[in-house]
C-alpha cells in the first residue's frame, strides 16, 4: 500500500450515524490527528454544502482556507471559505420533467437553495430532512413554477420499499439525462448525469495534484461507490450495502462501532499516514 496522503469520506451512515446525526469523539481524535500527520481531509457528502460544512470543520478542528469538500453528491466542490469553485447543475428543462415525474407518482420532492430546501408538498418528511440536516426549508405553492434556474439536486423522500423500485425506474426514465441514485434507503437522489462523487474527487486530484494511489476512500452506500473505485484503498463500513461491501479493498467496523475511526488509528500506528 502506498502511504496515505489523502482521506475522503461519506458523513452519513459512514461517519455519523442515522440515530444522533453527531460525530463522535473518537472519530474527530482520529481525523484530526490525520491530519496532524499530514494527511489531506476531504469530506464528500450528499448533503447541501451549508449542511456538509460544520462536520467538515468538525473533522479537521478548523477548515483553512486550502480545505476542500464536496457537497450535493459531488454536484458542488467548495473550499475552506464556502465558496463554489466547481458545480454541475440540472438544466431547468430537465429539472422540471423529473419533477413532473415524481409528482405524477406521489413522491414528497424538495430543491435545493444556498442554504436551505423549498418544497411544495405538506409532509412530514420536510420537518424529519430540516432537523437532521440543520437546514432551513420552506413551502412554495408550486415547485415547477418557483424552479426558473438551474439547480444541483432535487430529492425524492418516500417509503424505502418504493424507492427502491423508483430509483431503477427514473434511471430507466432519464437515462443520459440524470443520474438518479441513493444514500439513504427512503432517498432517491438526482443530479445532472456527470455528477458523482469520484469525478469531483477527480476535479479535486487534477486541482490539488494528488494521485489515487495513496486515497483513503470510506462510504457504505451506493453515490460512494465512484469515489470508493477511483481512491486506490477503498473502505466500506461494516452496516454498508452489501453490493458497496462487494466492490472494496476492505470492510471495517459499522458505522456505530466506529469502525474508520479505527482503520485511520491503524495506519497511524503503523506510519502509513
Amino acid at each position: 500500500m502506498a502511504k496515505i496522503h489523502t482521506i475522503v469520506s461519506d458523513l452519513d451512515g459512514t461517519l455519523v450515524p442515522r440515530e444522533s446525526f453527531k460525530l463522535d469523539a473518537r472519530t474527530v481524535a482520529a481525523f484530526r490527528a490525520a491530519r496532524a500527520a499530514g494527511a489531506r481531509i476531504i469530506i464528500a457528502s450528499g448533503r447541501s454544502g451549508a449542511s456538509t460544512r460544520p462536520y467538515a470543520d468538525e473533522l479537521r478542528g478548523g477548515l483553512r482556507a486550502d480545505d476542500h469538500y464536496i457537497a450535493c453528491n459531488g454536484a458542488q466542490v467548495l473550499d475552506g471559505s464556502g465558496a463554489v469553485i466547481h458545480e454541475t447543475a440540472i438544466p431547468v428543462e430537465a429539472a422540471h420533467a423529473a419533477m413532473r415525474w415524481l409528482r405524477e407518482r406521489g413522491v414528497y420532492t424538495q430543491a435545493y437553495e444556498e442554504t436551505g430546501f423549498v418544497y411544495e408538498m405538506e409532509s412530514a418528511y420536510a420537518d424529519a430532512y430540516s432537523r437532521s440536516s440543520g437546514l432551513p426549508s420552506r413551502r412554495v405553492d408550486d415547485l415547477i413554477q418557483f424552479l426558473d434556474k438551474p439547480v444541483v439536486k432535487l430529492l425524492g423522500v418516500d417509503d424505502p420499499a418504493r424507492i427502491a423500485g423508483l430509483v431503477a425506474e427514473a434511471g430507466e426514465a432519464f437515462k443520459g439525462i440524470l443520474c438518479c441514485t441513493t444514500s439513504e434507503p427512503q432517498f432517491l437522489e438526482i443530479s445532472h448525469p456527470d455528477v458523482s462523487k469520484g469525478n469531483a474527487l477527480r476535479y479535486l486530484s487534477e486541482e490539488l495534484g494528488f494521485d489515487a494511489a495513496g486515497t483513503l476512500a470510506f462510504g457504505d452506500s451506493l453515490n460512494d461507490l465512484s469515489m470508493l473505485e477511483w481512491a486506490g484503498v477503498s473502505v466500506a463500513t461494516g452496516n454498508a450495502r452489501d453490493e458497496v461491501k462487494a466492490r472494496v479493498n476492505r470492510v471495517c467496523g459499522t458505522c456505530a462501532e466506529r469502525g474508520p475511526a479505527a482503520v485511520i488509528e491503524e495506519l497511524l500506528a503503523e506510519g502509513r499516514i
